[in-house]
């Protein structure tokens, strides 16, 4: 009775208790203190050794995807917005801590893709593959400068102990739809050959139910009002595959092959326009939509590492290919009637859209221990990439196709990105500094062909920038259990491919996305300060400034609302957080983290409209875990994003809360879960849109309301394998979407 009444009043009071924090590594790489693993008093407790949610370092934060029960059988999409800072949409578009323009990479390599392939590639990842996430929002110098919002590194899991052993992750989750994410992994070492791989097996049906308003002031006042019902099917196959050989005790060579196929995604969707005047419906349109869609995404690298002595001198050499395809086809149909229901009008839509892309990439990095907490490293990398997308459009009337002349278009896109580091680290004795310099060089080369009756267009783009970073951190005291640290750094994020082609994307005849092949690089400037305490507790300040920052912008067009990426004169972005991942008992841990940001967008519009938009925002996660005995274990989690800004639009504030179950089984072997995500339907994404001609609203509701079985079994001792990082490290995520 008495431990029931402890639980309770600890329950009901704050998150977390400040003390003492176990099972968790220090922040300055120190003595990492074992989880008790008894305490008399609780007899029915069965204390085992687990990590924290999060972890601090001085230069990223860590999360351990496993440490949350409620991840078992969601996807990388999932994961990553219940990660600390993290705003992930459903059109692709991340944000780090309110910044825009983050890079998700996967094992050190960026995932090469962006927008909506970057959401189906994510939603097809099971969290069953994922070890742990790291946030950098000022990456070292070794890493590619791409990505002004800073780095989102997914690194999955990887078996190498010796012998054969594996993992597998099966689940269902049933929300209006069906879902499931499952994957198999396994490993083979015999000490001078080192074999892996996973493959993974993903079917997805989900639905978007969307109302919007268009509320329009200028010439002629009227309302058009929407609703939307999208339906999709998406089904995904993944592989990797992998060889390690040791040469000598000091040198090693690999190869990588990984194949990630999204076929077939079906989508339909019914969209119904009412258009209002004066208080009376004017006009009703009714549109049917079917989209198909197949991607593929091949990648290989090979790989060389030589240890020159065991002080640290080390070389690496990489080579990667990327081969991308993509198609997608669309048929929109639309019939217009009055208000007597006599039909006025109709319009058949067909579409075709073909994308594919070809990188190829080499980096050589060497790094030289020179003793004393000195190291220098240094590297060059090359890439060259080619791309190709064509838009096919068609009038369809009574089974006869008319082409659409003034939409039609090829567009070839060729780059090359040359790029040489260096970067200096020195360690004291309470004093420590990482400072690098990175210089790229970008050539590109575009041409967009239309129709006979317009004139072909070609342009070129040539510049090269100097990209510096520093980090300083400073033991306040001499255990290393206080922490100060101060980074900074400039970076750079390219046009997406997707935002320089030309092609036009029909949601409906009145809702289109179009890319913008003038897009210009943005080029942003950030800083921080942290302080962190014992690796548990953080709290830091930080401030971004972003010049020419890419942002979709809307605008009415005729009857047409468009949405289309501009370069904005400027974006600032200044916020406190708070960071805390704390053991209130060995059996008790919660994690929390907080944020306060204020973030403005300022620029010239079209038609000579200035926007400047600007608020502070609240953002909340948290969870708490509780180990029961007997290999039970509970969990409840919560995720509150408060109402924030991007370019002309405000995000309305959302909120849901997930709760999980979770039992050990065959000997720790085996584990089962049972989980509820989103569990009082309240994640609803609402945006209101202001343009020069109105206001729009726009209310979406996805199937996120889920319960969950999973069951996972491993036989073997998982253990990290090297990591890969290849040389085409920003490349991948800029290839696809919209």
């Amino acid at each position: 009775m008495l431990i029931k009444r402890y639980i309770l009043v600890c329950l009901t009071s704050c998150f977390f208790i400040p003390g003492y924090s176990v099972g968790q590594q220090k922040a300055n790489g120190g003595v990492h203190k074992d989880t008790i693993t008894g305490i008399k008093d609780l007899r029915q407790v069965v204390i085992s050794s687990s990590r924290q949610v999060t972890e601090q370092r001085v230069d990223k934060t860590i999360v351990n995807v496993d440490a949350l029960i409620s991840n078992t059988g969601t996807s990388a999409f999932d994961v990553l917005n219940n990660a600390p800072g993290v705003v992930l949409d459903e059109s692709g578009q991340a944000s780090l801590k309110g910044k825009d323009g983050v890079r998700v990479f996967i094992d050190g390599k960026p995932s090469y893709l962006t927008g909506k392939e970057l959401t189906s590639y994510l939603k097809s990842l099971p969290s069953g593959t994922i070890d742990k996430i790291e946030l950098m929002s000022n990456p070292p110098a070794r890493y590619n400068a791409e990505g002004t919002g800073g780095i989102i590194n997914i690194k999955t899991k990887k078996l190498s102990s010796k012998g054969f052993n594996g993992n597998i992750n099966l689940n269902y989750s049933q929300g209006v739809y069906p879902k499931t994410n499952n994957t198999a992994s396994f490993n083979y070492n015999n000490n001078k050959v080192n074999v892996f791989g996973h493959a993974g097996y993903s079917l997805q049906q989900n639905f978007v139910n969307s109302d919007r308003d268009r509320h329009y002031i200028v010439k002629d006042v009227y309302t058009l009002r929407q609703h939307y019902f999208e339906k999709s099917d998406r089904q995904g196959f993944n592989y990797k595959a992998g060889a390690d050989y040791r040469m000598s005790n000091k040198s090693t060579i690999g190869i990588v092959l990984s194949d990630n196929h999204m076929a077939p995604y079906r989508e339909t969707g019914q969209y119904n326009s009412l258009f209002i005047r004066q208080g009376k419906t004017d006009s009703t349109i009714y549109i049917s939509s079917r989209v198909a869609e197949n991607s593929r995404n091949f990648t290989g690298n090979a790989n060389f590492r030589h240890q020159f002595n065991k002080n640290g001198r080390e070389l690496n050499v990489d080579v990667d290919y990327l081969k991308y395809r993509y198609a997608k086809q669309q048929s929109s149909e639309s019939l217009t009637y009055q208000p007597d229901n006599t039909r006025s009008d109709s319009y058949h839509l067909l579409t075709d859209n073909p994308f594919h892309a070809e990188i190829y990439g080499g980096k050589m990095d060497y790094v030289h221990m020179a003793g004393n907490g000195t190291s220098l490293e240094g590297g060059v990398q090359s890439i060259y990439s080619k791309r190709n997308s064509e838009g096919i459009y068609f009038n369809g009337v009574y089974h006869a196709t008319t082409p659409v002349l003034q939409l039609n278009n090829r567009f070839r896109y060729n780059e090359n990105i040359n790029a040489l580091y260096v970067n200096f680290s020195r360690d004291f004795r309470r004093f420590s500094l990482v400072a690098g310099l990175r210089m790229e060089s970008t050539y590109a080369r575009g041409t967009i062909v239309t129709n006979d009756l317009q004139r072909d267009s070609a342009f070129r783009k040539r510049y090269t920038d100097l990209f510096p970073s520093i980090l300083l951190s400073y033991k306040l005291d001499s255990s290393g259990l206080h922490v100060l640290s101060l980074s900074g750094g400039r970076r750079i994020s390219r046009p997406g491919y997707q935002d320089l082609n030309p092609s036009v994307f029909f949601f409906d005849k009145y809702t289109s996305f179009q890319g913008n092949p003038i897009l210009t690089p943005e080029y942003a400037g950030n800083f921080e300060l942290n302080y962190c305490y014992d690796g548990s507790y953080t709290v830091g300040v930080y401030y971004s400034r972003v010049k020419g920052t890419i942002t979709q912008l809307y605008a009415q067009v005729d009857s047409a609302f468009i949405s289309k990426p501009y370069n904005l004169e400027l974006v600032t972005n200044a916020g406190i957080t708070a960071n805390i991942s704390h053991n209130i008992t060995p059996w008790w841990n919660t994690s929390l983290y907080m944020e306060l940001v204020h973030s403005r967008f300022r620029g010239w519009q079209e038609n000579n409209v200035y926007l400047d938009n600007s608020r502070t925002a609240f953002r909340f996660n948290g969870s708490t875990k509780i180990q029961f005995g007997s290999g039970w274990s509970g969990e409840l989690s919560g995720l509150y994003r408060g109402r924030m800004v991007i370019g002309q639009a405000t995000l309305e504030p959302a909120w849901k809360i997930n709760a999980a179950l979770q039992k050990k089984v065959m000997k720790n072997k085996g584990t089962l879960t049972l989980s509820g995500l989103d569990i009082f339907k309240s994640w609803v994404v609402d945006r209101n849109i202001r343009i020069p001609e109105g206001n729009v609203f726009v209310s979406n509701i996805f199937d996120t309301h889920l319960v969950t079985i999973g069951f996972n079994y491993r036989f073997g001792k998982a253990v990290a394998n090297r990591e890969r990082k290849g040389s085409i490290q920003n490349e991948q995520q800029r290839v696809g979407g919209q």
